[in-house]
């Protein structure tokens, strides 16, 4: 599992990638962070109809899980770690947020420069 975690708005923010390519995003809630799957977030439309303009015409729930499949699947399709780290840097990038730590299972901490 590889932990990232990115600044941005003021928050902080926890992506966990796990081995099997599962996306889970935390938040710092006191002293421990809490962690909810990619399909528990609510993506923002006009993000969404950027990303993906053939969506357009759905309906926004419907929308919103064609997706995060896509998402997912961009994902595992990247073979490396640092491939996966890459492409999630990316895409929260896009979002505002910066990464500032890499922590491998097993490993300290490594700060992104």
């Amino acid at each position: 599992m590889i932990n990232l975690v990115f600044r941005g708005g003021g928050t902080i923010l926890v992506v966990s990638i796990k081995p099997d390519g599962e996306l889970w995003f935390g938040q710092q809630m006191g002293g421990f962070v809490k962690y909810a799957p990619i399909e528990g977030l609510k993506l923002n439309w006009a993000g969404i109809i950027k990303e993906f303009p053939d969506l357009e015409d759905k309906p926004a729930e419907e929308a919103q899980k064609i997706a995060i499949q896509r998402f997912k699947k961009k994902l595992k399709e990247q073979k490396t770690e640092k491939q996966k780290i890459a492409f999630v840097r990316k895409e929260m990038a896009e979002c505002g947020y910066t990464l500032e730590v890499i922590q491998k299972k097993g490993f300290r901490p490594r700060r992104v420069k």
